[in-house]
């Protein structure tokens, strides 16, 4: 019943590393009480002592580790090492407030002209989950394309953070993190989240979930 033996840091795993405005695929290399060895795909090295959070998608949610910069080696093709900061936590308000949705939309990856048919299975203020027979890869970026009601068509670019490509069907299932939105979009994503959330969560939702600002007409 230890935290280690549950802990979902695992060694070859892949997760989301979030540092002084980067978000990073990164894989677990190695792991050592509180130090975690992570591989680093830039050349661009950051700071010992420099904050981090170490991001894992699981079935309910996300979970989300702090931690520093131990060792940044200028040689990056190496990897960096981690120092855990504290324990994890899960991030509740993602978890709690994912919406499920069963919608059609339509996918590229960014900068081609390809589409592929998908569908949007669920959710959230900062991405979602879709399934598709199209054959990406985690880390890859792609346009997704949809209309949610009372919308126009719309799009953004979201990073594919998790892929299970394991149904035999030939469908995979994507968890997207949003990564480039119009203010435009992410409004009309936080008020359609925010109306399917009031009509089961009313009292919960003004703390964890302030409405936003509606400009009224004159």
């Amino acid at each position: 019943m230890t935290e280690k033996a549950q802990s979902p840091l695992q060694v070859g795993r892949e997760c989301i590393l979030k540092a002084v405005g980067r978000v990073l695929v990164v894989e677990i290399w190695g792991i050592a009480n509180d130090t975690i060895w992570i591989s680093f795909p830039t050349a661009d090295a950051i700071l010992e002592g420099t904050g981090v959070e170490l991001v894992l998608q699981e079935e309910s949610g996300f979970m989300s580790y702090h931690a520093r910069v131990a060792v940044g080696p200028k040689d990056t093709s190496k990897g960096i090492m981690l120092e855990r900061a504290e324990t994890a936590t899960h991030m509740k308000s993602r978890r709690d407030w994912r919406v499920p949705v069963d919608s059609p939309i339509w996918i590229r990856l960014k900068g081609e002209d390809e589409k592929f048919k998908a569908q949007l299975k669920d959710l959230t203020p900062d991405g979602s989950l879709v399934m598709t027979e199209a054959n990406y890869n985690a880390g890859d970026l792609i346009e997704m394309t949809f209309q949610l009601p009372e919308s126009p068509t719309q799009s953004l670019i979201a990073q594919i953070v998790y892929d299970d490509k394991t149904k035999e069907t030939g469908v995979h299932r994507f968890g997207l993190r949003f990564v480039e939105a119009e203010r435009e979009v992410k409004e009309s994503i936080t008020w359609f989240l925010y109306e399917k959330i009031q009509e089961t969560h009313p009292k919960q939702l003004r703390g964890l979930y302030p409405a936003p600002p509606r400009t009224r007409a004159s």
